[in-house]
């Protein structure tokens, strides 16, 4: 079966394919650190309702550690009697650790938006960046995927077998006011 919609992102931890079929998603993708995976979620199981985030990679959080580690350790040896030299090689290897943190401080400082979307339960089951080769086609995904959940949900109830049926309009000519008359 051909999906209704595809969607790739690509970020700097990894990437995902997101195919969209009537009753469920399916997620391909990797890691930069080798795991590869295939997901598929019922779409009957998720909340139409997206939340919006805002995030830094986790690259942004380990280039900063880097970039501060480094900093310290040169202040440290600034500090210290010139009993090492600044062209000893641990000297420079130091130097270089804290200039590639620099560079992925830069490459990880935008914020990337994600749509998520949670779960009967309440937590969030699937998220969707807004990154990578279809960056431009993101907000058109997003409602695609809404309507599919909600088209999905609205057969999954109308199907279910204990599903309560919509109360029938009351009629407010009977609906009388106040307490029940006491006999």
């Amino acid at each position: 079966m051909e999906p209704i919609v595809t969607y790739s992102e690509r970020r700097l931890d990894g990437r995902r394919q997101f195919s969209l079929f009537p009753n469920e998603v399916l997620i391909a993708g990797s890691s930069i650190y080798g795991a590869h995976f295939e997901s598929r979620f019922a779409l009957a199981s998720i909340e139409p309702t997206v939340s919006r985030l805002w995030i830094r990679s986790g690259v942004f959080l380990f280039g900063a550690t880097m970039v501060g580690v480094s900093a310290l350790i040169c202040l440290i040896l600034a500090s210290l009697p010139p009993v090492v030299s600044w062209a000893y090689w641990p000297v420079w290897v130091i130097i270089a650790t804290g200039v590639a943190g620099a560079v992925l401080l830069g490459f990880s400082f935008r914020k990337i938006e994600f749509a998520s979307f949670r779960g009967q339960a309440g937590v969030i089951v699937l998220d969707v960046a807004r990154s990578g080769p279809d960056r431009h086609r993101f907000d058109s995904f997003v409602a695609a995927l809404v309507q599919q959940i909600q088209l999905a949900r609205g057969v999954a109830q109308s199907t279910a077998p204990n599903a309560v049926p919509p109360a029938a309009p009351v009629d407010k000519s009977t609906v009388t006011e106040g307490p029940p008359p006491v006999s």
